[in-house]
């Protein structure tokens, strides 16, 4: 028994009719449930990151209010901010891949948040769209399982009858 499934091609932006058979439903099925899984924790992984750049801009803003010396609440995660005191800096330490250090000035490290915030915000956008598009290929496939499902108990049922 097999069940065609319309899917939206999203390079064509045409519909492409494939026919699946019940084990193969289920197959695809699963692997959708897998990839939107893995989606769904690509996802979470940017929200992460794009909060942490979120404290590190907050925290920077606030350094570049002070003049000389100051006090700045630096927030430590959790909605939990630090009372520290601290003087003017005009560079801080900036930690690159492979645990190695640089110095960067205030203006640099927000140009380059701003710009690492640029691409998150890209790729979040296509996760959603992915996601999403992954979301509406499983509601297909269930309904296609559904209705090889309604087949296959309508036919069971004649074969008692007949």
């Amino acid at each position: 028994m097999t069940k065609t499934i319309k899917a939206n091609a999203t390079d064509e932006k045409k519909q492409k009719e494939v026919r699946l058979n019940e084990n193969q439903t289920i197959a695809l099925y699963q692997n959708k449930e897998k990839e939107l899984d893995n989606l769904s924790k690509r996802l979470e992984q940017v929200e992460n990151i794009l909060s942490e750049l979120n404290k590190a801009e907050q925290t920077i803003t606030e350094l570049e209010k002070i003049k000389k010396d100051g006090k700045i609440l630096l927030p430590i995660g959790g909605g939990i901010m630090l009372e520290c005191q601290t003087e003017k800096s005009e560079k801080l330490k900036v930690m690159l891949p492979g645990n190695i250090f640089t110095e960067k000035t205030l203006p640099e490290i927000k140009e380059d948040i701003k710009s690492r915030k640029a691409e998150l915000n890209g790729a979040r956008t296509k996760l959603v769209e992915a996601y999403n598009n992954t979301t509406q290929t499983l509601n297909q496939i269930s309904k296609a399982l559904q209705q090889l499902m309604v087949m296959k108990n309508n036919a069971a049922d004649q074969k008692i009858v007949n």
